[in-house]
């Protein structure tokens, strides 16, 4: 009878339990759609791509070009597959050659970079009498994030060659998207958060590659959702 008083008030006196995200608290996940994107390859004269397979980019003869995809991954989400928290999680890998061009200069630098954007639409954002917090401005339909999944240079001697491979992961923490960052972040009402969370959402994936000195790059993409 001791044992169970003592357990009794230090239940009543414990201090409550403080989380940042309460909506997501203790739910189990839902996985959600999940996608491969079409290999992404720049190369330099002399390098082949096959298009059927992959998405080519052509690079100048000194290795330096851009590439940009704006629908690398497509992913769909039915209304009512999420209570409170989308999350994505991106895994990839990349392949990317620097190489010396020229005769002339002692050392040249060579760098990449792949960045990705993330779109999240929803037909609730189209309402032009919303506004987003962070802009100043209306969403006309969606929210946008971008980041830096690599950057990568290298100072090469004359006629050198490096090959590198690198892993590339993007995990969910606070969310792709979340009822109390609609609120909080964006400045929704809680009824319209519920709306655009609850809603049919739609997830675009868009990458950038800059390249200066690359002989060639290979980036291999997949995606996948889950939510509360």
């Amino acid at each position: 009878m001791r044992k169970l008083i003592v357990c009794l008030l230090l239940a009543l006196t414990a201090p409550a339990f403080a989380a940042n995200d309460p909506d997501s608290i203790g739910r189990n996940v839902r996985y959600l759609d999940y996608a491969v994107a079409k290999p992404i390859i720049t190369f330099s004269p002399g390098i082949a791509c096959d298009p059927a397979l992959n998405r080519c980019f052509p690079t100048s003869s000194v290795g330096n070009g851009n590439a940009s995809v704006s629908d690398a991954l497509v992913l769909d989400v039915a209304p009512s597959y999420v209570r409170s928290l989308l999350c994505m999680v991106i895994d990839g890998h990349a392949v990317y050659v620097f190489r010396y061009f020229g005769t002339h200069t002692p050392r040249k630098k060579s760098a990449i970079q792949f960045h990705r954007q993330l779109k999240i639409e929803s037909s609730v954002l189209s309402d032009p009498n919303l506004i987003n917090r962070q802009t100043g401005q209306p969403f006309n339909g969606s929210i946008e994030t971008m980041s830096t999944m690599l950057f990568a240079e290298s100072h090469l001697e004359m006629s050198e060659i490096e090959q590198h491979q690198q892993e590339l992961s993007s995990d969910c923490t606070k969310g792709l998207l979340s009822r109390s960052m609609l609120v909080n972040e964006y400045g929704l009402s809680s009824f319209t958060a519920d709306r655009v969370i609850r809603g049919a959402l739609k997830v675009t994936l868009r990458v950038n590659v800059m390249n200066r000195g690359v002989q060639s790059s290979l980036f291999e993409v997949s995606g996948r959702l889950y939510s509360d």
